[in-house]
């Protein structure tokens, strides 16, 4: 199997549970996506836990928390759009309506 389809492995269970509940609920795909995907950015950068800081102190020979301390403008923005990313879906489905037939 080809390696990019690991990641659909292992989401599989994810998208048959929770993709048919928001369809019930009349959340779009691609809306349904865009949340998923900015909030496990979040939990992947967020200090102390994130693995993201790990692997880039390792890779570049610097301190953990010169890491931490570059990242928090960006984890600041993220966190406070995550409520407007969640609770507003012409954003992300705005520009579905050029491609849309």
């Amino acid at each position: 199997m080809d390696s990019r389809f690991y990641f659909f492995w292992l989401f599989r269970p994810y998208f048959e549970g929770v993709v048919p509940i928001a369809n019930a609920f009349g959340v779009h795909r691609v809306h349904l996506g865009v949340v998923c995907i900015a909030n496990m950015q979040l939990s992947y950068l967020m200090p102390s836990t994130g693995e993201n800081h790990f692997l880039s102190a390792y890779r570049f020979d610097r301190e953990l928390s010169e890491s931490w301390r570059s990242s928090i403008p960006y984890e600041l923005f993220l966190l406070l759009t995550m409520p407007e990313i969640t609770c507003a879906p012409w954003p992300t489905l705005g520009p579905l309506r050029f491609t849309d037939p």
